[in-house]
């Protein structure tokens, strides 16, 4: 994925904002400074989950210069030891409605400072409030705009590399209303330096996992075949907590779960932890399957995870979409495990396959094999490390997939 180039307009000044949301302080993006907590307008709505009431506040309102994210943050290194609360809104100042708000940063790590990050359009104005829930004196806080570009185009690959897309493009729904839902992030699950990347919806220990993830609009045409494959893993907490989830894929016509048309694609249930943590992603499941749209138009593709009982978490390595090129009667679901791989790859299907093929990217075969059954254990040790194509042929019809030998 191309990276994205992040925008810093850095201005430096004390200010001190009005004490009211209708004399909330215009500021850009940049550096400013709170000189003390004081203002009279208590934000209202409360925006954070009632565990403490403020009794003061300082008001700014920001006006988004590009389409994209838009972080502010208090995390900073001159706020060592600060405690601070914020609360954003949109709408106007007679009729605001919470969108974004974050009180401790890390509470792990005991970081008390405050940072959001929200999906922001030119033009549009954002109200924001620090209050006193926890201290009234001075901090600094920082204003930085991500410009995004949610363009999907075919073939369409991610890999959640960068958090700023997932704020700016897609759409979550938090069902269990438990304040946690589909973020990004980033882990070095096999210690070799650098991080394996992911969406996950986090874990749930007191009531059963509802929530959604919606991807970017992709237009398909009706008639036409598609191949979705996506990589994912399930991850204990402990060993209470751990993963049994189930994963919904559905096409929908809005990123929503209240949708007009929402199709069921896929679902696969009792996910576990498959391998030891640190081969998360070396042993994660790569599916694949297709489907062909009954008309055209706008569609999101809907990731959806609940458990019934406590569990783990559910990781989201990527997903890819294309055009299905072989024969769009070979409808049957596939799964191939682990991709990428060092050696085995363990090739499930619920259909037979009578032949194996494997090509590079210059389109020379590097394997055949003969085959008849819905599994089969592909040894790849001889094969040098790469990305290649894997086709499986049934009945004379033909899928490919993508494998990524290590």
């Amino acid at each position: 994925m191309k990276k994205i180039t992040f925008l810093l307009l850095v201005s430096s000044f004390a200010i001190q904002a009005q004490d009211t949301c209708v004399d909330a302080l215009p500021v850009s993006a940049g550096m400013h400074t709170v000189e003390s907590i004081s203002g009279s307008g208590i934000p209202s709505p409360d925006c954070s989950p009632g565990d403490t009431v403020a009794t003061a506040a300082e008001w700014y309102s920001f006006t988004a210069t590009t389409n994209g994210v838009v972080k502010i943050t208090s995390v900073l290194d001159s706020n060592s030891g600060s405690d601070t609360r914020l609360s954003v809104y949109t709408g106007s100042c007679d009729n605001l409605t919470c969108y974004a708000f974050n009180d401790d940063y890390s509470l792990p790590s005991m970081d008390f400072r405050s940072e959001v990050l929200f999906r922001s359009a030119a033009g549009t104005t954002y109200y924001f409030t620090f209050d006193d829930g926890w201290r009234s004196d001075g901090f600094d806080f920082e204003i930085t705009e991500y410009p995004v570009s949610c363009a999907t185009e075919l073939p369409y690959e991610t890999t959640f590399e960068d958090p700023n897309f997932l704020v700016a493009c897609y759409s979550t729904e938090d069902g269990d209303e438990n304040g946690v839902s589909w973020i990004q992030q980033s882990l070095d699950f096999d210690g070799d330096g650098i991080d394996e990347t992911f969406a996950t919806n986090g874990t749930n220990t007191t009531i059963p996992k509802d929530d959604w993830l919606f991807s970017p609009k992709f237009s398909f045409e009706s008639g036409v075949t598609y191949t979705l494959t996506y990589v994912y893993n399930g991850l204990d907490l402990n060993t209470v907590n751990m993963a049994n989830e189930t994963l919904e894929i559905v096409l929908a016509n809005e990123p929503s779960s209240d949708a007009s048309t929402i199709e069921q694609l896929a679902i696969h249930e009792s996910i576990n932890q498959n391998g030891a943590i640190e081969n998360a992603y070396a042993d994660a499941v790569s599916q694949s399957i297709t489907f062909t749209p009954s008309t055209s138009g706008d569609y999101h593709i809907g990731f959806h995870t609940t458990t019934i009982e406590n569990g783990g978490f559910l990781v989201l390595f990527g997903y890819s979409v294309e055009l299905q090129l072989s024969n769009p009667d070979f409808v049957s679901t596939t799964s191939i495990f682990p991709n990428p791989t060092r050696d085995v790859l363990t090739i499930k299907q619920t259909e037979t396959f009578e032949l194996v093929e494997l090509y590079n990217l210059l389109g020379q075969q590097v394997l055949a094999q003969s085959h008849n059954s819905a599994e089969l254990n592909l040894d790849l040790s001889s094969v040098s490390a790469g990305t290649y194509v894997l086709r499986l042929t049934s009945n004379g019809n033909q899928k490919s997939m993508k494998v990524v030998k290590q």
